[in-house]
C-alpha cells in the first residue's frame, strides 16, 4: 500500500533551494508506510498465537522500546514506536480486515473453479449442535486444499428432524 501526499499538500521542488522540503516528507511517509505493514505483520502474529488484542499496547510495543533503546541508544526508540499502531482496536480491526480479505478471496475463487462441499453435524454436550461446513478445491499449485467455509450453532439435532429419540 503506497500513501500518496494530497495535491494541496506538495510543494514544487522549483519554490524551494536544492529540493528543502521534499525528502522530509518522502522519509515520513516512508516512516508511516514501514509502520503500517509492521502493525499488521504483528496483528498477524498476534492472531496466529491466539494472544488478546491488547497484547501490541501491553508487552510488543514496550519490549519494542526496550530493545531498541538497549541496543541503539536511550530515546531512539520514540519516533520508531509512534509509528506502529499497535493498540487494541487496531490490532483487531487489522485481524478483521485481513481476515475479510481471506474470505473474499475464497468466496471468489470458489466462484470460478470446481470444488467438493462437506457438511458435517457434531453435538456439544449442552445438546446444541454445530453445523461444519467444509470445501475442497485445487489450487493453482494443483494441491488439494481443504478450508473451513463456515460454522455456526444451532438449537435443532438431526435427530429432532428425523424423528429418532
Amino acid at each position: 500500500m503506497k500513501i500518496t501526499s494530497p495535491q494541496w499538500l506538495q510543494i514544487p521542488n522549483s519554490n524551494l533551494p536544492n529540493g528543502v522540503g521534499t525528502n522530509l516528507f518522502k522519509k515520513q511517509t516512508s516512516d508511516l508506510d514501514k509502520g503500517l505493514v509492521a502493525s499488521y505483520k504483528v496483528s498477524l502474529l498476534v492472531a496466529k498465537n491466539s494472544k488478546p488484542h491488547s497484547i501490541g499496547e501491553t508487552l510488543i510495543l514496550p519490549a519494542l522500546k526496550e530493545i531498541i533503546d538497549t541496543m541503539q541508544g536511550e530515546g531512539t526508540s520514540n519516533k520508531m514506536i509512534k509509528s506502529i499502531p499497535l493498540s487494541n482496536d487496531t490490532v483487531s480491526k487489522r485481524i478483521d480486515k485481513m481476515a475479510d480479505d481471506i474470505e473474499n478471496k475464497l468466496i471468489n475463487y470458489l466462484r470460478e473453479n470446481n470444488f467438493a462441499l462437506q457438511i458435517d453435524e457434531s453435538t456439544m454436550k449442552d445438546n446444541k449442535a454445530i453445523l461444519l461446513a467444509y470445501v475442497r478445491f485445487i489450487n493453482e499449485r494443483k494441491e488439494i486444499v481443504e478450508e473451513l467455509l463456515f460454522a455456526t450453532i444451532t438449537e435443532f439435532l438431526s435427530s429432532s428432524v428425523y424423528g429418532a429419540p
